[in-house]
């Protein structure tokens, strides 16, 4: 990666944008080889002596930007690529595209194929003319639907025949089951096999009843007469990285960043739903507990992690030198806290029954003061599936000391260096406007790459 890093920053440059197009045609499967100039791999190279057809004209940018203002999933856009109506473009215009692979290289025309560095991996949509000249090959924004339901399971009779059976991850608090038979004497908790299943209540009471974990059913000796709630600790494990782990096996089919799994806190979440929750929804409650994204890398790997304030100390350094000419502007401002509230302990079914009104505790964290310096600092409050008081305070105190001062946010417009960026990651930012000319450290809140101009613009927060 040094000499793809160290070429990324050399004048002397014969960019090179290698585009491998899985396709299907009548079933058989075969790969379009495109480049933006003439290109023919070595013998010696793995892909060997194959043309490159240099069709590509334009077009061809992809980002990721997070969906929240410091956290939440990660958007992906990508614009397609223009293509000249070669030959072999006509011919594979009737060629199957949906759903198919495509990698993007990054290199040298002088290079071996070897040698060219794999810089995305993007799901293809279509290839469709523009024109009698022209070709247009279009991408997903996502290779797997995300808001597809992650409870697939239906209940095959009784009163809720068809509907989707509930799903229950962790350390869930009073949750509702659903009925599954006309007597109302089962009553699922998840649609398979859960780890534990606590009290048993009917309006708050205390109720008998058989407690099936292989089947998560409880069965009662008659119908309640009144809500039926449960403390239930379903599928995959307790906190964040197990459940993310048993939700991601459901989905089936991706390859997972384990290392940015095991960095995720360990403490206690419930994740409950009675009907449809879909991946996307799922993954979004889960790392909102920490203030974390989620989503899926320029080479398509699911990941996630944690945005922090900039701690300083990063070697990774974007100097006047990596920058457009005035490539950097302000973008807004986040305003600080003067208290953070944050919810934790969800109670999935509030009642008007003693000890089980409130769907949640709270805990409260202020910034004392701090309005004096920053008339502006507003409540900050947050819903989390957090089950204990001791990490709702940490993670309450957390957030406190992230929004103490204000942050900001600037677009930076670079050339191609920050191609090697991963979100979440700090930087040293050096420019000479906006207090930057001794450096300011930053961290990198999106990424849209263009590899065929060679540039990249960036979102970052510092300090503010």
């Amino acid at each position: 990666m040094s000499d793809f890093i160290n070429w990324l920053e050399s004048l002397d440059q014969r960019r090179t944008v290698l585009v491998e197009v899985d396709y299907l045609n009548e079933g058989v499967s075969g790969t379009l080889y495109l480049a933006n100039r003439p290109f023919v791999s070595r013998a010696s190279d793995v892909q060997r002596s194959i043309p490159y057809d240099d069709v590509i004209l334009g077009g061809l940018t992809y980002g990721r930007r997070m969906g929240g203002q410091v956290s939440g999933s990660l958007g992906l856009s990508v614009g397609s690529i223009d293509l000249a109506a070669s030959s072999e473009i006509v011919i594979a215009s009737g060629y199957e595209f949906a759903g198919q692979e495509v990698r993007v290289y990054l290199g040298d025309q002088r290079w071996a194929r070897n040698d060219f560095q794999l810089v995305a991996v993007l799901t293809c949509e279509s290839l469709v003319p523009t024109g009698r000249t022209q070709y247009s090959l279009k991408f997903r924004t996502e290779r797997l639907d995300l808001n597809e339901p992650l409870n697939s399971s239906v209940f095959t009779t009784g009163p809720n025949v068809d509907a989707l059976k509930p799903v229950c991850f962790g350390d869930c608090y009073n949750i509702r089951p659903v009925q599954v038979d006309d007597a109302g004497l089962v009553w699922a908790v998840h649609d398979g096999t859960v780890a534990y299943i606590g009290d048993v209540r009917v309006d708050g009471t205390v109720v008998s009843a058989t407690k099936d974990t292989a089947a998560g059913t409880i069965t009662l000796s008659s119908k309640p007469t009144g809500t039926l709630t449960a403390d239930v600790i379903g599928a995959g494990g307790i906190d964040a990285k197990t459940i993310l782990t048993e939700i991601l096996q459901r989905l089936g089919g991706i390859s997972i960043d384990t290392v940015s799994l095991d960095a995720l806190p360990t403490d206690s979440l419930g994740l409950y739903s009675r009907s449809g929750l879909s991946y996307r929804q799922a993954f979004d409650a889960l790392l909102k507990n920490f203030g974390g994204f989620w989503g899926f890398t320029r080479l398509n790997v699911f990941k996630v992690g944690r945005i922090v304030r900039p701690q300083g100390g990063s070697s990774e350094l974007l100097t006047p030198d990596d920058i457009i000419l005035d490539g950097v502007a302000f973008d807004r401002r986040i305003r600080p806290a003067s208290v953070i509230d944050l919810k934790y302990r969800k109670n999935y079914t509030p009642q008007n029954v003693n000890g089980y009104e409130e769907g949640f505790s709270t805990v409260r964290k202020e910034n004392t003061d701090i309005t004096y310096v920053y008339p502006d600092a507003e409540l900050k409050e947050a819903e989390t599936l957090l089950c204990l008081s001791s990490a709702a305070d940490l993670e309450a105190e957390r957030r406190r000391i992230f929004y103490s001062t204000p942050l900001k946010v600037f677009t930076v417009n670079a050339f191609a260096l920050p191609f090697a960026y991963e979100i979440g990651q700090e930087i040293r930012l050096i420019y000479p406007y906006f207090e930057m000319e001794n450096g300011v450290d930053a961290i990198v809140l999106s990424i849209t790459d263009d590899p065929l101009q060679g540039v990249t613009q960036l979102k970052v927060l510092i300090d503010g």
